[in-house]
Protein backbone atom coordinates (compact mmCIF):
# COMPACT_ATOMS: atom_id res chain seq x y z
CA UNK A 1 0.00 0.00 0.00
CA UNK A 2 1.24 3.56 -0.90
CA UNK A 3 1.22 6.71 0.94
CA UNK A 4 -1.04 8.27 -2.06
CA UNK A 5 -3.80 5.81 -2.13
CA UNK A 6 -5.65 3.11 0.17
CA UNK A 7 -5.17 0.46 -2.80
CA UNK A 8 -3.20 -2.74 -2.51
CA UNK A 9 -0.79 -4.20 -4.61
CA UNK A 10 -0.84 -7.76 -4.81
CA UNK A 11 1.96 -9.24 -6.37
CA UNK A 12 2.86 -13.30 -7.57
CA UNK A 13 5.48 -14.96 -5.67
CA UNK A 14 7.28 -15.51 -8.55
CA UNK A 15 7.66 -11.90 -9.74
CA UNK A 16 9.43 -11.13 -5.96
CA UNK A 17 12.80 -10.52 -6.44
CA UNK A 18 15.39 -13.18 -5.17
CA UNK A 19 17.15 -10.31 -3.10
CA UNK A 20 14.06 -9.55 -1.11
CA UNK A 21 12.54 -13.44 -0.21
CA UNK A 22 13.76 -14.59 3.01
CA UNK A 23 16.08 -17.04 3.15
CA UNK A 24 14.75 -20.57 4.30
CA UNK A 25 15.08 -20.61 8.21
CA UNK A 26 14.60 -16.88 8.52
CA UNK A 27 12.54 -16.68 11.74
CA UNK A 28 11.21 -13.29 13.14
CA UNK A 29 12.98 -11.95 16.81
CA UNK A 30 12.22 -14.43 19.94
CA UNK A 31 11.75 -12.47 22.23
CA UNK A 32 10.68 -13.46 26.14
CA UNK A 33 6.93 -12.90 25.74
CA UNK A 34 6.75 -15.96 24.01
CA UNK A 35 6.70 -17.42 27.43
CA UNK A 36 4.50 -17.23 30.79
CA UNK A 37 3.76 -18.92 33.78
CA UNK A 38 1.11 -21.07 31.87
CA UNK A 39 2.26 -21.21 28.60
CA UNK A 40 5.44 -21.69 26.14
CA UNK A 41 6.06 -20.95 22.13
CA UNK A 42 8.37 -21.88 19.67
CA UNK A 43 8.56 -20.17 16.43
CA UNK A 44 7.98 -22.96 13.06
CA UNK A 45 9.21 -23.11 10.10
CA UNK A 46 9.99 -25.61 7.10
CA UNK A 47 8.33 -28.64 5.91
CA UNK A 48 6.51 -29.80 8.28
CA UNK A 49 5.20 -33.33 7.78
CA UNK A 50 2.15 -34.84 9.99
CA UNK A 51 5.15 -37.20 11.43
CA UNK A 52 6.99 -34.16 12.32
CA UNK A 53 3.56 -32.70 14.05
CA UNK A 54 3.13 -35.20 16.69
CA UNK A 55 6.75 -36.26 16.95
CA UNK A 56 8.14 -32.85 18.22
CA UNK A 57 5.84 -32.06 21.10
CA UNK A 58 6.00 -35.93 22.36
CA UNK A 59 9.80 -34.99 22.37
CA UNK A 60 9.65 -32.33 24.23
CA UNK A 61 7.09 -33.57 26.61
CA UNK A 62 9.45 -36.36 27.39
CA UNK A 63 12.00 -34.08 28.66
CA UNK A 64 9.51 -31.71 30.76
CA UNK A 65 8.41 -34.37 32.59
CA UNK A 66 11.84 -35.50 33.48
CA UNK A 67 12.86 -32.34 34.41
CA UNK A 68 9.24 -31.34 36.28
CA UNK A 69 9.65 -34.50 38.37
CA UNK A 70 12.79 -33.61 39.42
CA UNK A 71 12.85 -30.26 40.23
CA UNK A 72 9.41 -30.22 40.97
CA UNK A 73 7.95 -33.42 42.43
CA UNK A 74 11.51 -34.44 43.46
CA UNK A 75 10.88 -37.93 41.97
CA UNK A 76 12.45 -41.27 42.75
CA UNK A 77 12.12 -43.08 39.25
CA UNK A 78 11.23 -46.67 39.44
CA UNK A 79 13.71 -49.66 38.49
CA UNK A 80 12.23 -51.38 34.93
CA UNK A 81 14.25 -54.19 32.84
CA UNK A 82 16.76 -52.96 30.58
CA UNK A 83 15.82 -55.01 27.68
CA UNK A 84 15.22 -53.25 24.00
CA UNK A 85 13.79 -49.76 24.07
CA UNK A 86 10.64 -50.62 26.73
CA UNK A 87 12.71 -49.38 29.47
CA UNK A 88 13.02 -45.78 28.15
CA UNK A 89 9.33 -45.91 26.99
CA UNK A 90 8.58 -47.20 30.87
CA UNK A 91 10.87 -44.28 31.78
CA UNK A 92 9.06 -41.71 29.81
CA UNK A 93 5.69 -42.89 30.80
CA UNK A 94 6.38 -43.06 34.71
CA UNK A 95 8.11 -39.27 34.54
CA UNK A 96 4.88 -38.15 32.64
CA UNK A 97 2.31 -40.04 34.34
CA UNK A 98 3.67 -38.20 37.54
CA UNK A 99 2.89 -34.48 36.34
CA UNK A 100 -0.05 -33.14 37.68
CA UNK A 101 -2.91 -32.15 34.95
CA UNK A 102 -2.97 -28.84 35.44
CA UNK A 103 0.72 -29.05 34.59
CA UNK A 104 0.95 -31.67 31.67
CA UNK A 105 2.22 -30.06 28.36
CA UNK A 106 -0.69 -29.87 25.48
CA UNK A 107 -1.05 -28.10 22.38
CA UNK A 108 -2.48 -25.13 22.99
CA UNK A 109 -2.33 -23.65 19.21
CA UNK A 110 -0.29 -24.04 15.81
CA UNK A 111 -0.28 -20.65 13.44
CA UNK A 112 1.80 -22.38 10.46
CA UNK A 113 2.80 -19.13 8.32
CA UNK A 114 6.83 -18.21 7.68
CA UNK A 115 6.99 -18.26 10.44
CA UNK A 116 4.42 -19.46 12.90
CA UNK A 117 4.38 -20.49 16.13
CA UNK A 118 3.31 -23.61 18.28
CA UNK A 119 2.08 -22.61 21.46
CA UNK A 120 2.52 -25.18 24.60
CA UNK A 121 0.21 -24.70 27.39
CA UNK A 122 2.07 -25.80 31.03
CA UNK A 123 4.51 -25.18 33.89
CA UNK A 124 6.49 -22.04 32.44
CA UNK A 125 9.96 -22.48 34.09
CA UNK A 126 10.28 -25.91 33.56
CA UNK A 127 9.64 -25.68 29.73
CA UNK A 128 12.45 -22.40 30.01
CA UNK A 129 14.20 -25.41 31.10
CA UNK A 130 13.94 -27.52 28.55
CA UNK A 131 15.10 -24.45 26.09
CA UNK A 132 17.93 -24.30 28.79
CA UNK A 133 19.25 -28.26 27.76
CA UNK A 134 19.08 -27.82 24.35
CA UNK A 135 20.75 -24.54 24.47
CA UNK A 136 23.57 -25.71 26.70
CA UNK A 137 23.97 -29.34 24.11
CA UNK A 138 24.70 -26.67 21.04
CA UNK A 139 27.26 -24.68 23.26
CA UNK A 140 29.35 -27.46 24.67
CA UNK A 141 28.19 -30.32 22.76
CA UNK A 142 31.69 -31.32 22.69
CA UNK A 143 31.71 -32.05 25.95
CA UNK A 144 28.38 -33.69 26.01
CA UNK A 145 29.91 -36.33 23.31
CA UNK A 146 32.98 -36.92 25.04
CA UNK A 147 30.83 -37.91 28.31
CA UNK A 148 28.37 -39.79 26.03
CA UNK A 149 30.89 -41.40 24.29
CA UNK A 150 32.78 -42.56 27.58
CA UNK A 151 29.85 -44.19 29.34
CA UNK A 152 28.45 -45.88 26.15
CA UNK A 153 31.67 -46.96 26.00
CA UNK A 154 32.28 -48.91 29.42
CA UNK A 155 28.43 -50.67 29.14
CA UNK A 156 29.18 -51.78 26.10
CA UNK A 157 32.84 -53.11 27.00
CA UNK A 158 31.42 -54.68 30.64
CA UNK A 159 28.63 -55.83 28.46
CA UNK A 160 26.20 -54.39 31.21
CA UNK A 161 22.42 -55.23 30.26
CA UNK A 162 20.34 -56.22 33.65
CA UNK A 163 21.03 -58.09 36.32
CA UNK A 164 17.43 -60.02 35.74
CA UNK A 165 19.23 -61.41 32.60
CA UNK A 166 22.96 -61.67 34.13
CA UNK A 167 22.81 -63.29 37.73
CA UNK A 168 26.70 -63.97 37.05
CA UNK A 169 27.90 -60.31 36.25
CA UNK A 170 29.12 -58.61 39.72
CA UNK A 171 26.85 -55.47 39.29
CA UNK A 172 28.99 -53.58 42.65
CA UNK A 173 32.26 -53.61 40.71
CA UNK A 174 30.79 -51.15 38.47
CA UNK A 175 29.02 -48.72 40.85
CA UNK A 176 31.67 -45.94 41.64
CA UNK A 177 32.74 -46.39 37.67
CA UNK A 178 28.79 -45.93 36.38
CA UNK A 179 28.11 -42.95 38.74
CA UNK A 180 30.93 -41.08 38.33
CA UNK A 181 30.59 -41.16 34.58
CA UNK A 182 26.74 -40.15 34.45
CA UNK A 183 27.71 -37.11 36.72
CA UNK A 184 29.71 -36.05 34.07
CA UNK A 185 27.42 -36.94 31.59
CA UNK A 186 24.64 -34.77 33.63
CA UNK A 187 26.77 -31.84 34.80
CA UNK A 188 26.55 -29.74 32.08
CA UNK A 189 23.01 -28.97 32.39
CA UNK A 190 22.58 -26.29 34.57
CA UNK A 191 18.76 -27.21 35.37
CA UNK A 192 19.77 -30.54 36.66
CA UNK A 193 21.22 -31.54 40.03
CA UNK A 194 23.68 -34.61 38.84
CA UNK A 195 23.66 -35.73 42.24
CA UNK A 196 19.42 -35.58 42.96
CA UNK A 197 19.27 -37.28 39.81
CA UNK A 198 21.58 -40.38 41.04
CA UNK A 199 20.10 -40.40 44.14
CA UNK A 200 16.09 -40.50 42.49
CA UNK A 201 17.36 -43.94 40.40
CA UNK A 202 17.83 -47.60 41.61
CA UNK A 203 21.16 -47.47 41.41
CA UNK A 204 24.37 -46.02 39.19
CA UNK A 205 23.14 -48.41 36.32
CA UNK A 206 19.72 -46.95 35.93
CA UNK A 207 21.42 -43.72 36.31
CA UNK A 208 23.46 -44.56 33.44
CA UNK A 209 20.94 -45.54 31.09
CA UNK A 210 18.33 -42.95 32.26
CA UNK A 211 21.00 -40.10 31.61
CA UNK A 212 21.80 -41.42 28.11
CA UNK A 213 17.97 -41.75 27.50
CA UNK A 214 17.85 -38.17 28.62
CA UNK A 215 20.84 -36.88 26.24
CA UNK A 216 19.36 -39.22 23.50
CA UNK A 217 15.89 -36.41 24.06
CA UNK A 218 17.52 -33.07 24.30
CA UNK A 219 19.69 -34.35 20.92
CA UNK A 220 16.90 -35.05 18.90
CA UNK A 221 14.94 -31.52 20.07
CA UNK A 222 18.37 -30.11 19.01
CA UNK A 223 17.98 -31.83 15.66
CA UNK A 224 14.90 -29.94 14.71
CA UNK A 225 16.09 -26.91 15.19
CA UNK A 226 19.41 -27.86 12.98
CA UNK A 227 16.88 -28.58 10.25
CA UNK A 228 15.58 -25.02 10.33
CA UNK A 229 11.82 -26.24 11.60
CA UNK A 230 12.01 -24.41 14.99
CA UNK A 231 13.62 -21.65 16.76
CA UNK A 232 13.71 -21.97 20.22
CA UNK A 233 13.12 -18.98 22.50
CA UNK A 234 16.55 -17.45 24.22
CA UNK A 235 16.49 -16.68 27.73
CA UNK A 236 19.63 -14.77 29.81
CA UNK A 237 21.59 -17.62 31.64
Amino acid sequence: RTASSSASLHVAPASVPNDYKPKVGTFLQVTRNLHSDTSYSVLVEGGWSVENLGDFPNTFGKAYAVLYGLNMLHTVFERHPWKGNFSAMHFFNEARRAVPTEHKPKVAAISYFSPGFMRFSLHGHTAVQVTQCVTEYKTKNVLFAEAYGTLTKYIRENTLKDEEYDTEQDWSQHDVSLQSMTIALLKEFSSIDEMAFVRACPRPFEAAKLAKTFYNCIQKLVLFEKQEMVLYPKYDS
